[in-house]
């Protein structure tokens, strides 16, 4: 495989995921709308983007479906927030009418829901958890999710439920799932005096710390920075192998012209 080949390969790959990442943040809304369905037949679906028409619309074994699209997810790349929920709420609807279609599934609720989060202007704004403190101010932590990133806030209320502070406790990129950003940033919300404090999961080094008596903030152990740093050695580990990917190939090409 020349350079070039490799190049495209990973080009490729590095969209695909892009686009699950965009995808989580609409099928996540669709998800919470719906609740949880009660299906022997259908219990997780996963759409296949194709680039030319799939031999089957639909495979699967034990629940586990794969729906077969015909449609080039690339322009969904290079569009607005917006149009990307849109774009992916149709796939979703598709593809739900496809496992109605062929294995008999009752897609009404879920289609029901992407009619509701169209409507309601596919906002993926939630609330994780609510903690009051000794002295009845409310903290809550609420979680914004577009499909460039995830933002989570941290808002204290006061006992007459007027907002006396607002902070940004993480920003981070998006992912295919959620999980790891429950493990990471959603372990625990708990109150000591006047400081309330949101930590990640029990393997997670995350702090963030408001004290709402002087409005300072701390915040430790945030795993996005950590994955930033791993990143950018990556990326040089890449550049660096390009570099002498290329310097051999360039060997070869003039030991077979000097023959």
């Amino acid at each position: 495989m020349s350079p070039d080949e490799v190049e495209r390969v990973a080009t490729r790959l590095q969209a695909d995921f892009a686009l699950a990442c965009m995808a989580c943040c609409v099928s996540e809304m669709v998800c919470r709308v719906t609740g949880p369905l009660k299906t022997e037949k259908v219990h997780i679906v996963i759409i296949r983007l194709m680039d030319r028409a799939p031999n089957s619309e639909a495979c699967g074994s034990d629940g586990w479906i794969t729906v077969n699209l015909e449609y080039d997810p690339s322009p969904i790349l290079f569009m607005g927030d917006l149009e990307r929920k849109l774009a992916f709420l149709g796939l979703i609807e598709r593809a739900m009418e496809v496992v109605e279609r062929c294995y008999g599934m009752d897609a009404g609720p879920v289609l029901e829901a992407c009619q509701t989060v169209r409507r309601l202007g596919c906002e993926n704004l939630w609330v994780w958890k609510r903690r009051q403190s000794a002295s009845r101010m409310t903290a809550e932590v609420t979680v914004a999710h577009s499909t460039e990133e995830i933002e989570i806030y941290l808002t204290v209320y006061n006992r007459r439920g007027q907002m006396v502070a607002r902070e940004l406790a993480a920003r981070l990129r998006p992912w295919s799932y959620m999980w790891p950003v429950c493990d990471d940033y959603l372990g625990s919300l708990t109150w000591d005096g006047d400081v309330v404090t949101l930590a990640g999961g029990s393997r997670s080094g995350f702090r963030f710390s408001l004290d709402v008596a002087t409005g300072e903030v701390a915040c430790e152990g945030d795993p996005e920075e950590e994955r930033r740093r791993n990143d950018e050695l990556r990326e040089e580990r890449l550049r660096k192998a390009s570099d002498e990917a290329d310097e051999i190939w360039d060997h070869l090409w003039d030991d077979d012209d000097e023959e």
